[in-house]
């Protein structure tokens, strides 16, 4: 047998177990040096929207394959003593296989560097990348002539005399009129407040036939909607299109980072069409403000539902540039650990972020100026969460089986592995019942294919999670879900199942610790689910812990709160 080790780095690969534990501590280590890393190339394109609209530009630590690279190669320049001669290397991008084979042979390694992909699937993928901008393009000028058409007789109905407040939203299906993301705000505004408001949505995860039934309901709303399509132009449209060329005129100087010369990798995501959709909704929002700008109008204050995506960047820069005199407001209404989401100083400088971002609680005050320390951040009420606030907590009877609800993410890989561990541990915990609560962007189906031995120790948690909750003793939660927050402030304990550990924002700091933890294994999770059972059953002071957690994760939704949002 071979004691020859075959690491797989490729983008999305599964990592043998070591090399993952020395991903994350990577991927955790670098946050703040990849964040400079950027601010610092991003003088390349400072006065270039289309640069900052670039994959080359987004820090989504889960979703950028530059970070990706970067941490493999501070991996292997740190775990070097890990390799020895004879040991393979597999890589998916012809890039870092330039950059690879450099490496091996200034460390005089003798590692065989492998480019996985065969060359009839490198040349299909060539072809995909050549007809994938092309499919974008299509889509964005499907969706605009799709709204166009359910909007033929629509008017926004403005009063010049008044002052005008736009807030930018999401129409998704099921939400269209009843709005997700500011959940009850217009309920709570009076009817003077609401002449003011008019909200502006971007039609998401919809078809077409679905995108014309939505513009035909809002349009029968003037009084509260802008119909962002019925104002952006054909010309419009071209211009976005043009975004393909003028980022590939953008000059990139060389780029070194840890001892590697980057800049082809730089290079290869300014010309990438990852970020493609995004670029060209935010130059569509761009130029929607400046169609809004020459309006018989008054804007005042324009909030921006804010992740720092393209889309959010483009919305920015327009209210800077066309209209300057409305205060911009970003609302964070989410806690991500995305470093993406916390802006950087030089997207300050840029302006292509607002010049105040509220967050839904003071917990996330310090988190967001992790790489901004000036940024102006404020509280808003948490429109979202306002349940945690409606619920009322029921006394457990220690009597009765205990229920664990696991509250999964949208990520599906995750999932398994946090259904897999849970699954392990039930074998040694029988007495519990265990009841799984899907996200709606994982469906069990596909989470399981076509294996339905899960139905053996748990079952599907139909409810919603309010109803869920009100019978749940604890709660297994994972990464990348405001779940375990929720839970901990309506006094439910929260296990953490994170396979592997090494993650980050899990919960804000501040949170007592008593009412939350992390397993990342099955002994792990074994030893304390009895503990928080009993915690649950027992501690009767668990009920002021959530209060105090609640009032710091989730500000209260009220008409004081709600008129403040929109008018301070």
């Amino acid at each position: 047998m071979s004691d020859y080790v075959y690491i797989d780095l490729s983008w999305h690969a599964q990592l043998p177990s070591k090399w993952e534990l020395f991903y994350r501590e990577i991927s955790l280590n670098l946050r703040k040096d990849f964040c400079s890393l950027i601010d610092d190339v991003s003088s390349s394109w400072d006065d270039s929207l289309d640069g900052w609209l670039a994959s080359a530009s987004m820090r989504d630590q889960y979703s950028s394959r530059l970070f990706h690279d970067i941490v493999t190669l501070v991996m292997l320049k740190n775990y070097n003593h890990e390799i020895k001669d004879g040991d393979s290397i597999v890589i998916d991008d012809p890039t870092m296989f330039a950059i690879l084979n450099i490496y091996t042979n200034n460390n005089q390694k003798k590692i065989q560097i492998i480019w996985s992909t065969p060359l009839m699937t490198r040349m299909i993928k060539s072809i995909r990348t050549l007809l994938s901008p092309l499919r974008t393009h299509f889509r964005i000028f499907s969706e605009w002539l799709t709204a166009k058409l359910g909007s033929l007789d629509y008017t926004p109905n403005l009063d010049p005399n008044k002052d005008l407040i736009v807030i930018d939203t999401f129409a998704i299906p099921g939400f269209v009129l009843e709005d997700r993301y500011y959940s009850g705000l217009w309920e709570l505004l009076s009817q003077q407040d609401k002449n003011k408001v008019r909200f502006i949505p971007q039609f998401s995860e919809m078809t077409l036939n679905q995108i014309y039934k939505a513009t035909i309901d809002i349009k029968q709303h003037p009084e509260r909607f802008i119909l962002k399509d019925q104002l952006i132009k054909l010309t419009d449209l071209l211009w976005a299109a043009g975004h393909w060329y003028r980022r590939n005129k953008i000059n990139i100087s060389r780029v070194d980072f840890s001892g590697f010369e980057i800049t082809p990798l730089i290079r290869r995501e300014l010309s990438s069409a990852s970020a493609l959709n995004g670029a060209l909704r935010g130059l569509l929002n761009y130029r929607f403000v400046k169609r809004l700008s020459l309006l018989e109008c008054n804007v005042v204050k324009a909030i921006d539902w804010f992740e720092n995506q393209g889309i959010d960047r483009g919305w920015s820069a327009g209210f800077r540039l066309f209209l300057p005199k409305a205060t911009t407001l970003g609302y964070q209404g989410f806690s991500s650990s995305a470093i993406s989401t916390k802006p950087t100083t030089a997207e300050q400088r840029a302006g292509v972020i607002p010049q105040t971002i509220a967050v839904m609680g003071s917990a996330f005050i310090k988190p967001l100026r992790e790489f901004c320390p000036d940024l102006n951040v404020t509280v808003a009420p948490a429109f979202r969460f306002k349940w945690v606030w409606d619920f009322i907590a029921s006394h457990k009877n220690p009597n009765t089986k205990p229920i664990v609800i696991i509250a999964l993410t949208g990520e599906v890989t995750i999932c398994r592995k946090v259904l897999e561990l849970v699954s392990e541990a039930s074998k040694e915990m029988t007495e519990i019942e265990y009841k799984i609560k899907k996200h709606p962007r994982a469906p069990l189906s596909s989470i399981f294919l076509k294996d339905d031995s899960w139905k053996k120790w748990a079952i599907n948690a139909s409810r919603s999670l309010k109803e869920e909750f009100s019978v749940a003793t604890l709660v297994i939660g994972t990464e990348f879900s405001t779940v375990g927050m929720e839970a901990v402030s309506i006094g439910l304990p929260t296990i953490f199942v994170v396979p592997q550990g090494g993650v980050s924002g899990l919960m804000p700091e501040g949170v007592p610790d008593t009412m939350w933890s992390i397993a990342t294994d099955v002994d792990s999770l074994v030893q304390l689910v009895p503990e928080f059972v009993e915690m649950s059953n027992h501690d009767s002071n668990i009920l002021k812990l959530a209060g105090e957690a609640r009032s710091y994760m989730f500000e209260p939704v009220t008409n004081q709160t709600a008129i403040k949002f929109i008018t301070a």
